[in-house]
């Protein structure tokens, strides 16, 4: 699929929700702007800013929120994009001993983890920590509590 497929792809899935912000394009309401409240088959139902309720079709109106969905949707991957959401993760190669990667996914299907990589990244993070530990602790038997170096005279 290409980019621009995606992007058309990502742009249809997105649909007219309650809530949205609109501007009525045509009729009696026509430059008025309003919260859409109802969303039905082929009518949206739309709180007016003068008070009134109208029902109109989606064409008959601007979305200002599915358009400001799309265009985050479809959002080029380029400078001033927010960063993403999730943790950055980087591809490897292992080698692995079979058993233990047998395990590791016996583990997954068992449910205790959600796939094999955040799996292994727990095991990895229980090392860590643990030499971390150790680190530290061998650190504070080697440092002396008092220091006996200045004497009063």
């Amino acid at each position: 699929m290409t980019a621009t497929a995606r992007t058309r792809s990502a742009a249809r899935a997105l649909k007219t929700k309650v809530g949205d912000k609109v501007r009525v394009k045509e009729g009696s309401g026509a430059g008025l702007r309003g919260v859409v409240f109802l969303v039905g088959d082929s009518q949206l139902a739309v709180n007016l800013a003068d008070g009134r309720q109208i029902s109109a079709r989606p064409e008959a109106l601007t979305n200002f929120s599915l358009a400001a969905r799309r265009a985050w949707a479809v959002m080029p991957k380029r400078a001033g994009r927010p960063a993403a959401s999730i943790a950055r993760t980087r591809m490897i190669s292992v080698r692995i001993d079979a058993r233990l990667l047998e395990e590791t996914e016996r583990g997954v299907e068992m449910g205790r983890f959600k796939n094999r990589t955040a799996a292994i990244e727990a095991g990895l993070k229980v090392v860590l920590r643990s030499i971390d530990q150790r680190s530290k602790q061998r650190m504070s038997a080697t440092t002396p509590k008092h220091s006996n170096l200045m004497s009063h005279g």
